[in-house]
């Protein structure tokens, strides 16, 4: 066989190409309730706890006010800020 005589085949898409799904019912969300998380029941003021994020990132917070929805208020000196620690992996009380 010779390489020379082989013929060149240039395969590529010709024409007008459409796609279309059919056959798919509407799907309507509407008047749908709002769901939120309570924040875990043994989370109380005063305590301090071990946070281990979704990432894997650790933090230890003493805990000024559990708030609904899985918020937390946190106290740092000047510094106040507020987590949810429904993100939260893991959630450990730390001995006073």
């Amino acid at each position: 066989m010779d390489v020379a005589t082989i013929p060149i085949v240039r395969v590529a898409p010709a024409g007008e190409w459409r796609m279309t799904v059919a056959n798919v019912p509407d799907v309507r969300v509407v008047n749908t309730p709002t769901v939120e998380s309570a924040a875990p029941d043994f989370v109380r003021s005063g305590a301090r706890y071990e946070i281990t994020w979704s990432g894997g990132e650790r933090e230890t917070v003493t805990v000024s006010q559990a708030l609904p929805g899985g918020w937390i208020r946190v106290e740092e000196g000047d510094r106040r800020r507020w987590l949810n620690v429904a993100a939260a992996r893991s959630l450990e009380e730390l001995s006073r």
